[in-house]
């Protein structure tokens, strides 16, 4: 419910079945967006900055600034601050 005193609480109320429609449209259509599909295969420079919270990969970054986890392997601190 829109909050008193908002231009939405002005507004003509939309029938929940249309809220729920318009809802699963949104929701198919943002999971099937990829923006980084273009990048799946490919071999990018990244500079290593952080631990994943998953203790399982490095956090690192494209010159685009596209975040990626890389595996830490045995090659931890050779990784570390370098690109």
């Amino acid at each position: 419910y829109p909050r008193p005193g908002t231009p939405a609480a002005r507004m003509k109320r939309v029938p929940t079945l249309t809220v729920k429609q318009r809802s699963r449209q949104i929701t198919g259509m943002s999971e099937q967006w990829q923006p980084y599909k273009h990048l799946v295969g490919t071999t990018q420079r990244v500079w290593v900055t952080d631990h994943a919270p998953d203790g399982v990969h490095l956090v690192g970054h494209t010159k685009s600034y596209v975040q990626v986890l890389v595996p830490q392997g045995n090659r931890i601190d050779s990784l570390m601050g370098k690109s």
